[in-house]
């Protein structure tokens, strides 16, 4: 039997063929399994280095919300006190208003009072005259002696 000799020929054939994996197939695939390995290892370098950024982020937009919200407080505290301010200030003016308004209406009545009394004067002495004449006329009439109140009428 060439049991033997069958396997020394395997065993050279198979020998050729490692040599040959390793000197023209290995060198290839462990090129680019190594590239491959030093991309992923790269890849999570490059996230921890995102995250860590993302994290540093995340923190300064916290600091600038607490600090718009700061700002929007301080925002709305100044618009209620100018609120108050204007409030205040037409509050103020409006009872000037009504003090100036309530000055000028008094005046304004006294002014028709003495002007009511005056009429009411007036319009009483001609009352008084009219009663007067009607009743010299009468006397006179009776007496005769209408030279002495003509010229009391022309005088007064």
């Amino acid at each position: 039997m060439n049991l033997n000799a069958t396997l020394i020929g395997q065993t050279i054939s198979f020998i050729l063929f490692v040599w040959i994996c390793m000197k023209y197939i290995w060198p290839p695939i462990i090129y680019i399994i190594n590239k491959r390995q030093k991309k992923i290892i790269d890849s999570f370098e490059l996230i921890k280095k995102e995250k860590l950024e993302i994290d540093i982020q995340k923190k300064n937009i916290q600091q600038e919300i607490k600090n718009a919200k700061k700002e929007a407080f301080s925002i709305l505290n100044k618009a209620k006190k100018r609120k108050e301010q204007l409030l205040k200030s037409t509050i103020e003016q409006a009872e000037k208003e009504r003090i100036t308004i309530l000055k000028e209406a008094k005046l304004s009545i006294q002014a028709e009072r003495k002007k009511m009394i005056i009429e009411s004067n007036q319009y009483t002495t001609k009352i008084a005259i009219q009663i007067a004449e009607t009743i010299l006329e009468k006397a006179i009439k009776k007496h005769g002696n209408s030279n002495l109140i003509k010229t009391l009428i022309s005088d007064i």
